[in-house]
């Protein structure tokens, strides 16, 4: 994962997900950008439930803002630890993670408990989501990863995110619903409609 956000000071320093879909009232912030392995913000929903067709938006127990780091990690505010969720479980552990312009995700296997911690590797495989390759993208041999280019932040990558929000930003940075920042790297358009037709008709799977 690149951090040009992070090296071109476009990271906002308090938590972008006060606004629809999301209108997480979480106050979240950082007088700085703790450290340049930092991708972005990303939100963790945990979520108690028995399947995860049954994990549904009722079914959140606790919600956090958290930096995502280069290597997929994610880590609290300080840049480095844990984030901490202090939930009682009563069924099952599923977790959905959001980010501003890409298809969330959520686990589509219950998270155990390790030692000191839930772990939960979502790259290794595609059948780690929930809904599968349908909202997930496999970039190399190894390794799956969340679906960009949802410019409309729904369930779905669409024509309309590339006429009204790819194709007009394709060289620009702009900042939309508050402090949320929909940034587009230099390049030719050529470059940026390829990379969308790759990710044309992927679809988030949970509700």
């Amino acid at each position: 994962m690149n951090t040009v956000l992070n090296k071109q000071n476009l990271i906002s320093l308090s938590q972008p997900f006060n606004c629809s879909p999301w209108n997480y009232s979480g106050i979240e912030k950082v007088k700085e950008i703790p450290n340049e392995r930092i991708v972005d913000w990303i939100l963790v929903d945990v979520r108690d439930a028995a399947t995860a067709e049954s994990a549904k938006p009722g079914s959140v127990v606790s919600r956090q803002a958290a930096f995502l780091l280069d290597d997929g990690s994610i880590v609290d505010l300080d840049g480095e630890s844990k984030i901490y969720f202090y939930n009682s479980i009563e069924e099952q552990l599923y977790v959905v993670i959001s980010h501003r312009n890409h298809l969330a995700i959520m686990s589509s296997q219950p998270i155990n408990e390790g030692e000191d911690s839930w772990i939960y590797d979502y790259t290794t495989n595609g059948n780690k989501v929930y809904g599968g390759e349908l909202g997930y993208k496999k970039i190399d041999e190894n390794t799956w990863a969340m679906v960009a280019g949802n410019g409309y932040r729904d369930s779905e990558i669409s024509i309309s995110d590339k006429v009204y929000i790819w194709t007009p930003e394709v060289l620009e940075t702009k900042v939309i619903c508050q402090e949320i920042l929909v940034w587009m790297e230099k390049s030719t358009t050529l470059t940026k409609m390829k990379f969308f037709r790759i990710t044309l008709g992927k679809r988030a799977r949970y509700q």
